[in-house]
């Protein structure tokens, strides 16, 4: 079955009702998307200022030579390495936040305040739980991204 290009009946205007991928209509599910478009501007934004604030420290810092002088396996290392620190600072930062909204998709919190959600799990908890597989994760793409414009340019 072709999914429908117009919402369906059965999405409210909290989102499309749950069901097989055929039965949500498309456009109901790029809506419900499109309150975290503002949230992606921010952290790409936030990625780069970090990223480039790294950069500009390695080079005065610990590569004190003109940026020219080295090699482009030690520019592309420095690249991903500022990338990944990058990354990392950004998991830290955002994880609070990325962690109360995954919360909030669960069904016994459904209604619940954002403040409610974080006062019963705990800043601890939403600060920590599961922050060293994400820092690993936006740190390596984060890397990868930012020595992959090197190699193109």
């Amino acid at each position: 079955m072709q999914a429908s290009l117009l919402a369906s009946p059965s999405t409210s205007l909290s989102g499309p009702q749950l069901g097989t991928s055929s039965e949500r209509p498309i456009l109901s599910n790029i809506r419900v998307s499109l309150p975290y478009l503002p949230q992606l501007f921010v952290k790409c934004l936030e990625r780069l200022l970090f990223f480039e604030g790294i950069v500009q420290q390695f080079y005065t810092h610990i590569f004190t030579a003109p940026k020219e002088s080295y090699s482009k396996p030690t520019k592309l290392g420095i690249t991903f390495t500022s990338g990944y620190l990058a990354g990392i600072i950004c998991a830290v930062v955002s994880h609070p936040a990325d962690t109360i909204v995954s919360l909030m998709g669960r069904v016994n919190n459904k209604g619940k305040s954002i403040g409610t959600i974080a006062e019963g799990t705990g800043f601890l908890t939403l600060a920590t739980k599961g922050l060293g597989a994400r820092m690993i994760m936006i740190g390596t793409l984060t890397g990868k991204c930012c020595s992959a414009f090197l190699l193109k340019g």
